[in-house]
């Protein structure tokens, strides 16, 4: 599965999505669930999505079989610059290894440590950690 996110609209191509051949398709991101209608592959959402991790389960049912697929997705629309800021004022480069590795995880699957490692990531870009 691929995911990808542009100007609030995700749009998620998978292998299992074959109409002529499928029953159901369901799209669960976190914890809302979307219906996906033939042919959709993609749908709006409201807002753009807050920095983070996120999971994806499409779950296909053809002829009364269901196969899931996972994959995380990590939103990135302003994180980036406070590592920067964050590196650069703490002369840590620890919080830019947490940053490269939610960057370059995209085949993992468990969804749940990358949340982890964004929150440890965050919470050091933001000082909430009780460090200093």
């Amino acid at each position: 599965m691929t995911i990808a996110l542009s100007n609030g609209v995700w749009t998620v191509t998978s292998t299992l999505i074959n109409w002529s051949t499928m029953d159901s398709a369901k799209l669960y991101i976190d914890t809302e669930d979307y219906d996906l209608v033939n042919p959709a592959t993609s749908f709006v959402v409201d807002t753009d999505p807050v920095d983070g991790v996120y999971q994806f389960i499409l779950e296909v049912t053809t002829d009364g079989t269901t196969v899931r697929e996972k994959s995380c997705y990590f939103v990135d629309a302003t994180f980036n610059c406070k590592v920067v800021d964050a590196v650069y004022s703490t002369k840590s480069d620890r919080t830019a290894l947490y940053y490269y590795l939610l960057k370059n995880a995209g085949a993992c699957t468990d969804c749940d440590k990358l949340k982890e490692l964004f929150t440890i990531a965050n919470n050091a870009v933001t000082d909430d950690c009780g460090c200093n």
